[in-house]
């Protein structure tokens, strides 16, 4: 695995945004199932940015810190962005 072929890497950031192209293809192909037991697309995003960090976490040692976040729009425009911290 990369983590241990760089033992330097002491944080992970991961990061989801809003308006993501391959969650909604994703939607479009499974079709309601994939949003099943999430009330909007931007929880579906944080759950699964949780379960990404989960699994790297499993596979790396536990010197590793990860930090996450989801960006979204910050005005109607589109033009700024602002990234909250998504707590594990």
């Amino acid at each position: 695995m990369f983590l241990n072929r760089f033992d330097s890497i002491k944080q992970i950031v991961l990061i989801n945004h809003e308006d993501c192209r391959h969650y909604e293809a994703l939607q479009n192909f499974i079709g309601k199932l994939f949003m099943q037991r999430f009330a909007n697309m931007a929880e579906r995003q944080r759950v699964d940015l949780k379960k990404v960090a989960k699994v790297l976490l499993d596979l790396a040692s536990s010197r590793i810190e990860t930090k996450l976040y989801y960006a979204k729009f910050a005005d109607a425009s589109r033009s700024k962005v602002v990234f909250e911290e998504v707590w594990a």
